[in-house]
């Protein structure tokens, strides 16, 4: 396997799981409506994650489209100008990176109101890669929507570790659940804050109020 194809293999894992997955709660209101557009075009993540916040219907085609990518087109992978000997490993970066991509899309289009893509997040909470289990919980508090607490409460007893590669917020699936919880729930996240004197509440506190409450949750 030649060293640049390690290097390659290399910088997919740094893109797929060194972002924060505390991304998802970032506003980014600096970017004007065509900015943002424009970005969303370049597969910008940043840019798709602020595009749910907005709701702006004229940039949901280009999200769909991005969500149904099987892969960066040829026109894409030209622009690097890269030898032909390099193009093979560069298309294998680009395919793993879209993957995160395609992700982020079909997230804003969640919480924009697409149930499909929401039921596909739920799902992957039970996946064997435990990154993407771990970013699903983020999406899900992106996201919002509380048809997804009776899937996200019996993760707050989860307090196994994702993988250590890269910068994570939190250091279990419990505690990002938690925080999860805090997005879709804030007016419980604001009592729970109020009933323990805290400026924040977390997985203990969540616990408690899910033992109380996951009947309401089926």
């Amino acid at each position: 396997m030649s060293a640049g194809y390690l290097l390659i293999i290399f910088h997919t894992l740094l893109f797929a799981r060194s972002s924060s997955a505390a991304e998802y709660y970032s506003h980014h209101k600096e970017l004007s409506q065509v900015e943002l557009e424009q970005r969303v075009r370049s597969y910008d993540l940043d840019a798709i994650i602020e595009s749910g916040y907005r709701g702006t219907s004229t940039v949901m085609p280009l999200l769909e489209e991005i969500a149904h990518s099987t892969a960066p087109s040829e026109a894409y992978i030209g622009q690097f100008h890269e030898p032909r000997r390099m193009l093979a490993s560069r298309r294998a970066f680009e395919a793993h990176r879209f993957a995160k991509i395609r992700r982020t899309a079909k997230a804003a289009l969640a919480k924009l109101g697409n149930k499909e893509y929401l039921d596909e997040f739920i799902v992957l909470l039970s996946t064997s890669d435990k990154y993407v289990k771990y970013e699903s919980i983020q999406v899900l508090g992106y996201i919002g929507d509380t048809r997804a607490i009776s899937h996200l409460g019996p993760l707050l007893y989860d307090t196994t570790s994702p993988p250590p590669l890269g910068h994570l917020d939190f250091d279990s699936y419990a505690m990002a659940t938690a925080a999860a919880l805090d997005h879709i729930l804030p007016s419980v996240s604001a009592e729970l804050q109020k009933s323990a004197g805290k400026k924040r509440v977390f997985q203990k506190e969540w616990v408690v109020w899910w033992e109380s409450n996951k009947g309401s949750y089926k």
